[in-house]
């Protein structure tokens, strides 16, 4: 089975270096490696408590690329620009760059850390298999990516050529793939951009992944239906739908949350900007009683997302405004008429009222 190695976001001038290095050497790049002589192959032969503290931390951080061989896949994160990964894949052991070039003015050195790559594949991270797209968020420096089969899959989504060593290594993760030419796969050109595929193209790679994210949603929702409340493992299983939700388009969460008070009996009003509902629900005996009365008051929801910032509700006019925060920067909170809920709460709320 190949290996899948996901690298984090480095700093600004260190990513221009790396960026440089794949594109003009066709080298993939490792900070971490500060001193002289870090040589990680010269590591693995000294005990660790014989190490220096920096040759620990170095060592630490970076044993794992000695596990990596040709074929397998590194994934950097935020490269060329953030919510962007390119994929590139080695085709050398660990290579030890004696005198790698300064990556900032004060002449500081480091990358020496490296493999030779034979083919890169840029990509959104949005865009990808959704079980794929979570591990791809997670902060770290360097680990390990076990989802293969979902990395290939998507892969082919969105347009990557393949050859025979691609072909092989996907079969032994039970994925058969049929090259579809639309990419190079050794440059930074995008490959297939999503967004502009035409809405009637049902084999467009924006309508394969949404299908596979709906039913990724569908799967966790089933699993977490079987599960005893006293299960250890249901809050995994929460935490797993609440990043699979964030995946999800502000338009499509918007309509899930439609959905959702629409099957409790509230009444829509408008959706032009924020949703807008009646204050009782239909089922209940207060709609009744308050309908004579005057202008019944509404209930006003609004969505905040990484990629949609908005405000927190405005002052109570009687009415009453929920904020739904997916960004997880909030808590569950009340003010008044005025609710602000987090993504971990909202999920258990979505799982209560609308499975």
């Amino acid at each position: 089975m190949i290996n899948i190695m996901a690298y984090g976001e480095p700093d600004a001038e260190a990513k221009k270096f790396i960026i440089d290095s794949l594109l003009n050497e066709k080298i993939s790049r490792f900070l971490y490696s500060y001193i002289d002589n870090c040589d990680l192959n010269r590591l693995a032969k000294i005990p660790i408590n014989q190490m220096t503290a920096d040759e620990k931390e170095i060592w630490r951080r970076g044993k794992r690329l000695l596990n990596l061989k040709a074929g397998d896949y590194i994934l950097h994160k935020h490269i060329p620009e953030r919510g962007k990964v390119t994929a590139a894949r080695i085709c050398s052991k660990y290579l030890y760059d004696e005198n790698p070039k300064p990556i900032n003015t004060e002449g500081r050195q480091d990358g020496r850390h490296c493999f030779r790559v034979d083919k890169i594949f840029e990509f959104r991270r949005d865009a990808v298999h959704p079980q794929l797209q979570t591990k791809l968020k997670v902060m770290g420096a360097l680990y390990a990516i076990p989802d293969v089969k979902e990395f290939f899959e998507s892969m082919q989504a969105l347009g990557m050529s393949f050859d025979e060593a691609d072909r092989v290594a996907a079969a032994e993760a039970g994925v058969i793939l049929t090259d579809s030419g639309t990419s190079t796969g050794n440059d930074f050109s995008p490959p297939i951009n999503p967004v502009s595929q035409r809405e009637s193209d049902l084999n467009s790679p924006l309508k394969k992944i949404s299908a596979i994210r709906e039913n990724y949603l569908k799967e966790l929702l089933k699993v977490l239906c079987n599960m005893s409340p006293a299960d250890p493992s249901r809050n995994e299983v929460l935490d797993n739908i609440f990043e699979t939700l964030r995946m999800f388009s502000s338009d499509a969460l918007k309509n899930m949350i439609k959905g959702l008070f629409i099957k409790n009996g509230y009444r829509l009003i408008d959706d032009e900007s924020d949703l807008v509902f009646e204050i009782f629900s239909e089922r209940e005996l207060m709609h009744d009683l308050y309908k004579p009365a005057a202008e019944p008051k509404k209930i006003f929801v609004r969505l905040k997302t990484d990629d949609e910032p908005c405000n927190e509700p405005p002052d109570s006019d009687g009415n009453i405004r929920i904020l739904i925060d997916l960004t997880n920067q909030s808590d569950a909170a009340t003010q008044g008429s005025n609710i602000i809920i987090g993504g971990e709460t909202f999920v258990k709320i979505f799982v209560r009222h609308g499975v």
